[in-house]
């Protein structure tokens, strides 16, 4: 295919990159104007298709169907569950939903401050 070039700003100052010239087949390391650039040569990803792969894989597709699937209003208990939850707050109402679902944790959406009362 083709070359694929990455630039990544040194903040550190000039003992932060001591690597430079060629690393393996595929990388090459060198600065320029104060940048570090890293070429490497493209290769596609192997696929090696696993069954625990492909079991994680339909798991996926069943819990992200199931996403689909919900009522608005479930969808907004999530959003709840979401904000509520402190460890939940950087991630989206879907991402929440699928962590639960790819664990195996039951998906009710009703929050347990809501089945305990106040």
């Amino acid at each position: 295919m083709g070359w694929l070039t990455a630039w990544e700003k040194i903040h550190s100052g000039p003992s932060s990159l001591m690597a430079r010239g060629k690393y393996g087949k595929k990388t090459t390391i060198w600065k320029s104007y104060g940048m570090c650039v890293v070429k490497c040569k493209y290769y596609a990803p192997s696929n090696p298709r696993t069954s625990l792969q492909q079991a994680n894989r339909s798991q996926f597709s069943q819990c992200m169907s199931s996403w689909v699937s919900l009522s608005s209003e479930d969808k907004a208990k999530w959003a709840k569950i979401q904000k509520r939850v402190r460890c939940y707050r950087h991630l989206t109402p879907q991402a929440v939903f699928m962590k639960k679902c790819m664990l195996g944790h039951p998906l009710d959406p009703t929050p347990w401050w809501e089945e305990n009362g106040p």
